[in-house]
C-alpha cells in the first residue's frame, strides 16, 4: 500500500532564481525506505520540508496514508501530518537527560504510559542505561517503519533504502530499486552520479552498434547510421595483456580491494578498469580489452 504520495509537485523559495522542486511526482510504500539521492542543493531536503508540512509548495498535492494533506483545497498542519524528522544537527536539548529527550514528544500521554513508551523505546534502540550510536537502519527494519532518507553518498542510499530517488536541480531522473539505478541508469546524468562511468562512442549498422573496442547490441532500438553512446562501468572492463595490443595503460590508482586503470583506446578516449588487488600492470603496458557488461545502457550521442 503507498503510505505517501506526491503528485506533480513544485515549489520555489522566495527569490530564488529557480525551483526548488519541479513537476515532483514520488510514492513510498508502507514499512519501506526510500532514499532520496542528489548533489547539494538539488531538493532533497525540500522533498522532506514538503512532507512534513514545513514547505507549502506552489503546486501539486500530497496525501499520506491516503488521506490528502497538501493540495489546492487542504493543508493540514505538521503537527497533525503523524511525521517525525530526524534533522542533520542532531538537534536535542542539551538540558535534558535522554529519556526527557525522548518524553518531550509525549506530552500528550499520562505520565505513566508516557514513561512506559520512553523505555521501550530506549530498549528498541539500544540506549537503556548509557548512550550508544543507534543502528538506523536495523530499527526502521524492525519497527516496520515508512521512512524517507535524503543523502548525497551513493554507498549509503544503496545500503539502506528499498528504492532510491535520484533528484537533479528539483526534478526526478529516476525512481527505482538500487541495483536498477546501479546497472539500468536512465540519464548519463544517474549514470555519472552514482558510479564511475564512461561512455564508449559508437554508430548503428546492421542492427548492432559498432565500436572500437567490439560489437554490441542495438537495445535502446536506435536508428541506422545514428550514433550513441554506451555506458561503461569499469567492472566492466577486463585487461588482457598483449603485444602488440589495441590499447595502453596510462594510469593506476590503488583502492585497497581494487586496482583502478586508466586506458587510452586508439582513438583517444579513455576508458577504466577495475582489475583485482593484486593484479598489477606496469603503465605504458600495452593490452587489449575485453568488455563484459552485465547491462548493455545506451545514449543517444548529445
Amino acid at each position: 500500500m503507498t503510505l505517501i504520495e506526491l503528485s506533480h509537485i513544485s515549489l520555489t523559495y522566495p527569490n530564488a532564481a529557480a525551483p526548488a522542486l519541479s513537476d515532483l511526482t514520488l510514492a513510498v510504500e508502507e514499512g519501506a525506505a526510500l532514499s532520496i539521492l542528489g548533489p547539494s542543493g538539488c531538493g532533497k531536503t525540500t522533498v522532506l520540508r514538503a512532507i512534513a508540512g514545513f514547505e507549502r509548495p506552489q503546486a501539486g498535492a500530497i496525501t499520506i496514508a491516503g488521506q490528502p494533506v497538501c493540495d489546492a483545497a487542504n493543508w493540514v498542519v505538521p503537527e497533525e501530518r503523524g511525521v517525525g524528522m530526524v534533522f542533520q544537527d542532531y538537534a536535542l536539548f542539551p538540558h535534558l537527560t535522554v529519556a526527557e529527550n525522548v518524553a518531550f514528544g509525549l506530552q500528550r500521554l499520562e505520565k505513566t504510559a508516557a514513561a512506559r513508551t520512553v523505555a521501550q523505546t530506549l530498549d528498541l534502540v539500544g540506549l537503556a542505561g548509557f548512550q550508544m550510536r543507534e543502528e538506523v537502519e536495523e530499527i526502521l527494519r524492525l519497527t516496520g517503519t515508512t521512512a524517507v532518507l535524503v543523502t548525497h553518498d551513493h554507498d549509503e542510499a544503496f545500503a539502506m533504502a528499498d528504492r532510491v530517488a535520484v533528484l537533479n536541480h528539483g526534478r526526478l531522473e529516476q525512481v527505482d530499486t538500487p541495483e536498477a539505478i546501479y546497472h539500468t541508469p536512465s540519464t548519463p546524468f544517474v549514470a555519472n552520479f552514482v558510479g564511475q562511468a564512461d561512455f564508449l562512442l559508437g554508430r548503428v549498422d546492421n542492427g548492432k552498434i559498432h565500436t572500437e573496442v567490439g560489437i554490441f547490441e542495438n537495445v535502446g532500438g536506435h536508428q541506422p547510421g545514428a550514433a550513441v553512446e554506451i555506458m561503461i562501468r569499469p567492472d566492466d572492463v577486463h585487461i588482457v595483456p598483449a603485444s602488440p595490443g589495441s590499447a595502453r595503460i596510462v594510469g593506476r590508482q590503488f583502492r585497497g580491494s581494487e586496482n583502478l586503470y586508466t586506458v587510452i583506446l586508439p582513438s583517444g578516449q579513455h576508458l577504466h578498469s577495475s582489475e583485482g588487488s593484486t593484479t598489477v600492470y606496469p603503465i605504458g603496458s600495452s593490452v587489449d580489452l575485453k568488455i563484459v557488461a552485465t547491462h548493455i545502457v545506451t545514449f543517444p550521442k548529445s
